[in-house]
Formats: structure tokens, C-alpha cells, sequence
């Protein structure tokens, strides 16, 4: 399932996926396209693409159900990237060994995003992060947080 509830340039979108590896490619492909749409900076469009493929990978790999959704949210002067899985596991940060193949994602979430965290809500777990956009003036702010129907 890939549905589009909001046009680009309203400020929100969101798409539902299923949660399977070539979901982290679409996610990826998505922020990068509402982003572009929206005329973000470069740099941030990158920061952007890396961070929603680390927290995709999670929502993949710990959602339960086979669906992930994705958020994209203009706030003026950051945007947000959120990705709702149905998992009720608590996201950790921790640290790994040098030659530990995984476990380093939301280590890059921490580092590079101005701000992540997560929430539980209607049973799904949804963890976010924003980045702070340089020009904001000519971007979609989107209506107050939570307005878009999930459902």
C-alpha cells in the first residue's frame, strides 16, 4: 500500500508502506522528492534522506503488522520526519563495537538531527526527528501538529 493523503506544498504528507526492505528505498525517495518539491537545501535534503532510511530500517525490522507510515511535516523553520510502526518496543540508544555490523542508526539519528525522540500512540510507536531548514520563508507551514487523519 503507498498512499498519498496530502498534495506536496501543504506543508504535511504522509504515505503508508509496506514494511518490507524496498519500503526504506521508497521512504528515502519520497522525503527527497517532497523536500526537492519544497526547495529545501541540499545539504538537509541528504541529513534528510540518511536519517528517515535509519529509522525506516527500524520500522522494518521491528514492526509487527507489515506496514510502516511516513511523515513529512514542514514546521517554518525545521521539518519533521516521522515513521510510525506498530511495534510497542522502546527505541534505545546504544553503544556498539567498532566491527558490529548494526545497531549504529539511531546513533546517526542523535548526532545529526537538531531533535529525535518517539511516542506511543493508538497502539503504534512513531519516532521522529527534525531538522532545522536555513530559508524557511518560501516553504508550506503545515496546520497544527496532529491534524492530518492517520486513518
Amino acid at each position: 500500500m503507498n498512499t498519498m493523503t496530502k498534495q506536496m506544498g501543504t506543508g504535511v504528507y504522509w504515505t503508508e508502506l509496506k514494511a518490507t526492505p524496498q519500503a526504506v528505498r521508497v521512504a528515502r525517495s519520497h522525503v527527497a522528492d517532497i523536500l526537492t518539491a519544497w526547495a529545501v537545501q541540499e545539504d538537509v535534503i541528504d541529513t534528510a534522506r540518511l536519517l528517515t532510511s535509519e529509522l525506516a530500517t527500524n520500522a522494518v525490522v521491528h514492526g509487527e503488522t507489515g506496514t510502516i507510515t511516513l511523515e513529512v511535516r514542514c514546521f517554518g523553520c525545521c521539518l519533521g520526519v516521522e515513521v510510525r510502526d506498530d511495534s510497542l518496543s522502546v527505541p534505545v540508544l546504544r553503544s556498539v563495537a567498532d566491527d558490529t555490523e548494526r545497531g549504529r542508526g539511531l546513533l546517526l539519528v542523535a548526532e545529526l538531527a537538531e531533535s529525535w525522540g518517539y511516542y506511543f500512540a493508538a497502539g503504534c510507536k512513531h519516532v521522529w526527528f527534525h531538522l532545522h531548514i536555513a530559508d524557511p520563508s518560501e516553504l508550506p507551514v503545515a496546520d497544527a501538529v496532529g491534524s492530518v487523519d492517520t486513518r
